[in-house]
């Protein structure tokens, strides 16, 4: 990678890794609490409906904080998530369904119930050498829903388990909250969506597009060469310019 290239992302960085770049972006619902585990409940929630147009998803996170009325774990260990989400094929965003969501809800207390925390969870695995993208999906894979809210392999980017990986890792961030400080950073994958591909593309970080995790994998490698121990931090730079510009 050229030094000037190298010079541009830092500075693109820089620039949108900042509190204002939290207006607008679901990650703004993880500020709103204090005690971990209600940061990881909304945190899981708010990154697995980051899909589709912004207004619509900061809507929909909203309305679930709403009924949550600022106890999200408490709201999920008391299953009162069922009093709001029936057994309904009606959607509720996009093309997930109430039924789906109560499923997804079901599936996070379980967690909670077994392990008592989802930080717990997944910091058990990683002890064991189970990346933390890996341990969220196979705890997701038997989630009852026809339309999982986390994907049922790793075959896709993961865009919105790899952001919210993001969002619980990385510190010293104005964005990102950095509770999980015993997982290494260098271990983050890209939450790559259609901006951060674009944008990678179009710098000449990667000269073809893609879907996959692998792609996701290739650009985050890239991206090593410029944040050796946080490459996520570039996420910034792609997704900020992405967005702002297209």
């Amino acid at each position: 990678m050229e030094e000037a290239l190298k010079y541009q992302l830092k500075e693109l960085a820089e620039h949108y890794e900042t509190t204002a770049f939290l207006d607008g972006d679901p990650a703004q619902f993880i500020h709103r609490y204090s005690l971990p585990d209600d940061v990881e409940v909304i945190a899981l929630i708010a990154a697995s409906l980051a899909f589709g147009g912004r207004p619509q998803i900061l809507r929909k996170i909203e309305e679930i904080c709403q009924l949550m009325e600022n106890k999200p774990a408490a709201w999920i260990k008391q299953e009162r998530f069922n009093f709001s989400f029936p057994e309904s094929n009606e959607k509720f965003y996009r093309f997930y369904s109430y039924a789906d969501m109560r499923a997804f809800f079901s599936q996070i207390k379980n967690i909670i119930d077994r392990y008592g925390s989802i930080g717990t969870y997944i910091k058990l695995q990683y002890e064991k050498g189970v990346h933390p993208l890996k341990a969220i999906v196979e705890a997701f894979a038997d989630c009852s829903s026809e339309r999982n809210l986390i994907p049922k392999d790793m075959h896709s980017c993961c865009k919105r388990v790899n952001m919210f990986l993001r969002w619980m890792v990385r510190d010293n961030s104005a964005v990102d909250v950095g509770l999980w400080n015993w997982i290494d950073k260098k271990e983050l994958i890209i939450p790559a969506d259609t901006h951060v591909m674009q944008e990678a593309l179009r710098l000449g970080i990667i000269s073809k597009a893609g879907s996959s995790l692998s792609k996701a994998i290739e650009i985050t490698n890239a991206l090593r060469l410029v944040w050796p121990d946080d490459p996520c931090k570039g996420d910034f730079a792609l997704f900020g310019w992405g967005i702002n510009h297209h």
